[in-house]
Parts: C-alpha cells; sequence; structure tokens
C-alpha cells in the first residue's frame, strides 16, 4: 500500500487548457507518495473511453514529474506559469498527450500505475493550441461508465467510473484525488468545470476556476492474447 504524504499550499497547474490565444491555468494541492517498485512494463500505453469518443493513439505517455526537482536522473524544469513544486504537465503544443504521475521515474515511479493498489493519477488537457485536447468532454462522464487502460507488458485493465466532480481550484479534495486505497483506482483529471468560468492571472493569462476530476474503481486486469 501507498504511504500518501500531503504537502500543503503545494500546487498543481495544469497550464494553457486555454482560450486561445491566452493559456488557462489550474492549480490544486498535490501530494508526494512514497517510493512503491513499479515495473517499466506496467506503464499505461493506451486509453479507451468509449462513451465519450477517447481512443488515444499515441502510445509515448509522459512520466509526470514534478517541476523543479530531480525525477530519476532528469532534472524537471520548470515550464511557466508553472512553478517549483507544481506537477508536470503535457505540452500544450500537443493537447492529445497524456501523462501520468509518476515523481520519481521508474524502476521506482513513486506512484502506482494501473493495476497496482492506489490511485493511478492520469492528466490531460481540455485544449490547447487551438485544438480540442484528448480530455475535451471529459466532464461528459457517467458513473458506470467503462474505461480500458493497455499497458505496456499488454496486460488490460479495466474500470468503471464511480464519479466525476468539478471542484472548485481552492477547494481541491487531495487525499480524495491521491490516498491510499486499497484496491486499484484511477483519476482523470483536466480543467474546466461548473460554468467554466475564468479568472485573469497576471502573466498568465485566463484560469479557470474549476476542474474535472473523474474517479474510478478497476474490474479486471487481462493478459491479450
Amino acid at each position: 500500500m501507498f504511504r500518501t504524504l500531503v504537502i500543503l499550499s503545494l500546487g498543481l497547474a495544469l497550464a494553457g487548457c486555454g482560450i486561445a490565444p491566452q493559456s488557462a491555468t489550474e492549480r490544486q494541492d498535490q501530494p508526494l507518495l512514497s517510493q512503491a517498485p513499479a515495473s517499466e512494463a506496467a506503464q499505461p500505453v493506451t486509453l479507451q473511453i468509449p462513451s465519450i469518443g477517447v481512443d488515444s493513439l499515441d502510445h509515448n505517455w509522459l512520466t509526470l514529474g514534478v517541476q523543479g526537482r530531480k525525477q530519476g536522473d532528469r532534472d524537471v524544469p520548470v515550464t511557466p506559469p508553472g512553478k517549483a513544486g507544481e506537477i508536470e504537465v503535457p505540452p500544450l503544443s500537443d493537447p492529445l498527450k497524456l501523462g501520468f504521475y509518476c515523481p520519481e521515474g521508474f524502476p521506482v515511479c513513486g506512484a502506482p500505475v494501473p493495476g497496482q493498489p492506489g490511485p493511478t493519477v492520469i492528466v490531460g488537457h481540455v485544449n490547447g493550441n487551438g485544438k480540442q485536447g484528448i480530455f475535451a468532454k471529459l466532464r461528459q462522464l457517467k458513473v458506470n461508465a467503462k474505461i480500458t487502460i493497455t499497458r505496456e507488458d499488454g496486460r488490460v485493465v479495466t474500470y468503471h467510473v464511480t464519479k466525476v466532480s468539478e471542484p472548485l481550484k481552492t477547494a481541491f479534495p487531495t487525499q480524495e484525488v491521491y490516498g491510499d486505497t486499497e484496491k486499484p483506482e484511477l483519476r482523470l483529471i483536466t480543467c474546466g468545470g461548473g460554468n467554466n468560468a475564468l479568472e485573469h492571472i497576471p502573466g498568465a493569462g485566463a484560469s479557470y476556476l474549476n476542474q474535472t476530476i473523474v474517479y474510478a474503481v478497476q474490474d479486471s486486469v487481462t493478459k491479450t492474447p
């Protein structure tokens, strides 16, 4: 089981889920997870959510570290308007790119991968670079909708949605998203939600007041033929 070390007042910014030509920024509290061995073969390579038309074709997912810190041998850069201590996010230039939280990098990872006890956290953009993002319709997901992730080792992990929430970023449910769970679970996070209201931050453009968070529980793990 993963032990969660919650760092208070630490923001998670998803920069640029934006309204062109400005970028939109979202922040949320972000805990760090204790080290836990995870095989690189278990990392996700595809995501399918039939009910909202998500079928990722890019197998080269990003392992998301923490800005301004080490991820294995790599120095994770600080990408404005992000700040040191915030989670790394996929680039706005490719809003179809997905990333999963893996702050230590393999072989440790430091957070659950699909099929492991605890919440696997996946981040994607709702839009960016003038295009729809991979999670453009995430808020339309319904309870019991099916989600399928294929891992590098060929195992297929299926989940069903248990909740979709759109909290204010000032009330982000840190423990609920990142906290320990006995079973393998999944969190999908993007920006927007509520009435998609924006605030304007000097030097950072437009910022969504809400985020969309999907919670799901694992149903099965199978090996492809």
